[in-house]
């Protein structure tokens, strides 16, 4: 990797986030569901090739204070940066380092899980293969890789687009300016082509997904000397000469055909299953994999029998809809679940997903969740009716999940639903609360928070009882230290208004995913 490069992320550093599909308790789920036996979380070690400032192994290194984490990066700015993040969290488990991916070795040692997200199509094919030699021979015989790449078919017009960028910013030399102009260029392009043409249809769809996207995105997306998409089947022939084998998708519902016509999906059900996917990026025009990678010796079981998701703790990857059900009948019932549509009429699988709602965001353990949803129907435990079983409980989990709504974890995250009397939130959701709009929650994503969220949530740390909290708030507010958006003078809000407000930030902050206590 080039000193060019490197400058590049100095100059407009890459925003770092979390990554949900990275953190090791997916990894970890998804390898024990195809038949694995992969390295417990607690006490795991993790490597991230190409770390950033930590965004996505800072938050893990708060939440599991008993792993080991490393993470590298050529740009010593945001290595610093960081650090420095780290710092004054004061945790000890967590290294970032300036290093080159090339200067790994066997003196580093092995790691359960390696991560490494939004490097593999940025850098040259020699450091590639190096990428993949360090998931061979740094990971442990039993541990899961996952790299994140850009793909074929998806990323041919997307290419057009970046060369188009590329060839107008070709003599601009200040990043500002070629990210600016870069966007003036397809701005052009849309405006100048017929949008009653494919072409110029799928620019315009490009240029709507561009202007979303933060400037540092488009910059080292679009502008960087190195973008490399590769199809999938080719990029699983380097891994297996590497010594890998496939393993899955870091989200398991893109690897089903649920969503094709049924004569879609005949077509593939036989076929093997690298080919299978290779004809899915075909036909849903993909241009973007997170892939998980285990040694090739490892025996792997495709077919997921229920068991393995009875096993399990799990929780639905959205609130639903709120709705009256009967328990009691066998009629169908519609759930709601973020838009999406899930049908169920068995009375144990409609108790179960009610409970499911009604303690969402915590996860559960899925004989737990049996017992709850019996004791819905007022079912005794011991109970042998086959329309209570475990089986119609996994039947329901199994649709749920292929529907991309359901989150299934061994050692699930721990938040709570309930606001207790003194709630507390994790040091580093305090630490960002006054610092930034985006906050990271037990889930391992990036929620956002309004002044008044976020005035709360910093004060969260099981020391304060609502009168404190609505204490503090109705002095900031009477001093002039936050506003909220409310009719009326800020600094004469009743008791009723203030304790209104504690109560609105206190649910924002556990519907978030923020409350661990």
């Amino acid at each position: 990797m080039n000193g060019k490069q490197e400058s590049s992320y100095d100059e407009v550093p890459y925003k770092s986030h979390p990554y949900p599909n990275t953190h090791p308790r997916n990894l970890e789920a998804l390898a024990a569901l195809f038949g694995m036996q992969p390295p417990p979380l607690p006490g795991c070690r993790v490597l991230e090739l190409g770390c950033a400032s930590g965004g996505n192994l800072i938050p893990l290194a708060d939440e599991l204070p008993e792993t080991q984490l490393l993470g590298i990066d050529l740009s010593s700015r945001q290595v610093r940066d960081g650090q420095s993040m780290i710092a004054d969290l004061e945790l000890s488990n967590i290294e970032l380092r300036t290093a080159d991916i090339n200067e790994i070795d066997d003196s580093w040692g092995q790691f359960d899980y390696i991560v490494c997200h939004g490097v593999y199509s940025w850098v040259p094919s020699q450091v590639q293969d190096k990428i993949l030699e360090v998931c061979r021979g740094n990971l442990v015989p039993n541990g899961v890789a996952i790299i994140s790449y850009n793909t074929h078919p998806g990323w041919y017009l997307r290419a057009a687009v970046r060369d188009m960028m590329l060839y107008h910013v070709s003599e601009i030399e200040d990043a500002r300016q070629r990210i600016v102009q870069a966007q003036a260029m397809l701005d052009l392009a849309v405006e100048g082509c017929d949008e009653n043409e494919p072409y110029g249809q799928l620019l315009k769809q490009e240029l709507k997904r561009v202007r979303a996207v933060d400037d540092s995105y488009l910059y080292h997306e679009h502008l960087e000397d190195y973008n490399e998409p590769t199809h999938f089947y080719e990029f699983i022939e380097r891994a297996q000469q590497a010594g890998l084998q496939y393993l899955s998708e870091s989200n398991v519902s893109r690897m089903l055909t649920i969503d094709l016509p049924p004569h879609v999906q005949d077509a593939l059900r036989d076929a093997p299953i690298i080919r299978r996917e290779q004809y899915l990026d075909f036909i849903r025009n993909v241009g973007f994999r997170s892939t998980l990678l285990c040694h090739r010796e490892i025996d792997l079981d495709r077919e997921v029998p229920d068991e393995r998701i009875g096993r399990s703790s799990v929780q639905l990857s959205f609130k639903p809809k709120s709705l009256e059900v009967d328990f009691h009948s066998n009629d169908p019932v519609q759930f709601d679940i973020a838009g999406n549509k899930v049908t169920m009429a068995a009375p144990l699988a409609k108790a179960a997903l009610v409970h499911l709602g009604h303690t969402w965001p915590e996860a559960i353990a899925v004989t737990e969740l049996r017992a709850r949803g019996l004791e819905m129907l007022g079912q005794p435990a011991g109970t042998t009716d086959p329309n209570h079983s475990i089986d119609v409980l996994n039947y329901m989990l199994r649709i749920v999940l292929q529907a991309n709504l359901l989150e299934v974890y061994l050692h699930p995250p721990k938040c709570v639903s309930t606001i207790s009397d003194r709630p507390a939130a994790s040091r580093l959701a305090r630490y960002q609360a006054p610092r930034q709009t985006y906050i990271t929650s037990r889930w391992h994503r990036t929620v956002k928070l309004d002044t008044l969220g976020r005035f709360v949530l910093e004060r969260l740390d099981g020391q304060h009882d609502r009168a404190a909290l609505e204490a503090e708030l109705h002095d900031a507010l009477q001093r002039g230290l936050i506003t909220v958006k409310q009719e009326g003078d800020q600094a004469n809000h009743s008791a009723e208004q203030i304790t209104a407000m504690v109560d609105w930030a206190l649910h924002a902050c556990a519907s978030a995913s923020l409350l661990i206590a």
